[in-house]
């Protein structure tokens, strides 16, 4: 895991410390997901070195050269946290669009953006899985990398426990009941 500080934020180091402790949260066992992690893919990354964490300031740099860089460089992942808290007046849904049409339009249709909000009442398998996350997160990854994590999924108990909505909002075929 690469950490790049670029901001004049005062608290950095706590919020640095705060996601340490959410990450950790996302790779740990969860029933609910079939006894794997809520985020099964997470500790991979971090432990490899192919998540890059980066302070997000708009008054520093636009999301737009951070996610050139990262382009091309050799991460799964992005990880940008949002300093500025005039993101809270954008919802995540609205953000992750405007990031996802923007990626498009120069080109960059082999990434996706998966925003997490801890101000948003978002569940997967009943668990509120971002209410703890220590700022607007902007992830950004390989369409690739997200598609064959997610078919390895597939048959395994991690989809067990969502709910149908849930199923739906993350594109997961319903449950079949056994008979």
């Amino acid at each position: 895991m690469v950490i790049f500080i670029m901001s004049q934020e005062p608290n950095v180091d706590k919020l640095l410390q705060d996601l340490d402790k959410y990450l950790d949260w996302l790779e740990t066992p969860n029933e609910n997901f079939g006894g794997r992690p809520v985020c099964p893919f997470l500790s991979g990354d971090r432990k490899n070195g192919k998540l890059k964490i980066e302070i997000y300031d708009p008054k520093v740099k636009t999301i737009w050269e951070h996610i050139l860089i990262y382009d091309r460089e050799d991460y799964n992942t992005a990880l940008f946290l949002h300093v500025d808290d005039r993101i809270k007046e954008v919802t995540r849904a609205r953000w992750q669009t405007y990031i996802r049409e923007g990626m498009e339009s120069i080109g960059l249709t082999h990434l996706k953006p998966i925003c997490f909000s801890p101000w948003e009442d978002y569940t997967a398998a009943t668990i509120k899985t971002r209410e703890m996350a220590p700022c607007f997160l902007t992830s950004i990854a390989k369409r690739k990398h997200l598609s064959m994590g997610a078919k390895s999924l597939d048959k395994t108990g991690y989809y067990d426990k969502f709910t149908d909505k849930e199923r739906k909002k993350m594109k997961v075929p319903k449950k079949v009941e056994k008979k």
